[in-house]
């Protein structure tokens, strides 16, 4: 079988009689396999693959992110920034952020945007297990919320990373104490 989480190389060509040398040209393309993780699941972000485009940001092996097209989000922050690391991650390490820009310059969500990051396929069973993890809010949100911006996560799990009609979200959480930690 293929291993998970592989790129694989692929080339092909046809077997045609009515060609002179009985064969087409060679074909190739590549495609990579999905990730199988077994349980319990740990990610700390810190091993995050760096993208090519700016090594400050990045994304976990096997994981599948998709949301808004103006901007690359979500992302992990793999940068040096202290200011960053202390105000968005609960111990100053390398953090999954769901902010409107991967870049210096960090807007809130708007509130009917759709943004999210799905784990590579868990294996084992989910029931024998909860999630954990600590969130916070950029202060978009602060002295009340800003009814304009996403304040809420929705923690549910997929049969299809690649489409959000999968989605059956177990509980919504909100986000709602500016660079103050919350424990879910």
């Amino acid at each position: 079988g293929l291993n998970s989480y592989q790129q694989y190389y692929v080339y092909v060509r046809t077997d045609c009689a009515d060609n002179e040398t009985g064969f087409t040209n060679w074909v190739s393309a590549t495609f990579t396999t999905t990730m199988l993780a077994d349980l319990p699941y740990v990610q700390t972000f810190e091993t995050s693959e760096a993208w090519a485009s700016n090594t400050n940001f990045g994304k976990p092996a096997g994981w599948t992110f998709a949301g808004m097209k103006s901007a690359a989000v979500p992302y992990v922050y793999k940068g040096t920034s202290s200011t960053y690391k202390q105000n968005y991650s609960v111990d100053s390490t390398c953090y999954l952020a769901f902010v409107g820009a991967a870049s210096t310059s960090i807007a809130a969500i708007p509130a009917d945007s759709i943004v999210y990051a799905a784990t590579p396929e868990l294996n084992g069973n989910l029931a024998d297990y909860e999630i954990d993890f600590w969130g916070t809010a950029y202060s978009y949100f602060s002295n009340g919320g800003n009814k304009d911006y996403a304040s809420e996560l929705a923690v549910g799990v997929m049969t299809d990373p690649n489409d959000i009609g999968t989605l059956q979200i177990i509980e919504t959480v909100r986000l709602d104490n500016v660079y103050q930690f919350k424990h879910f």
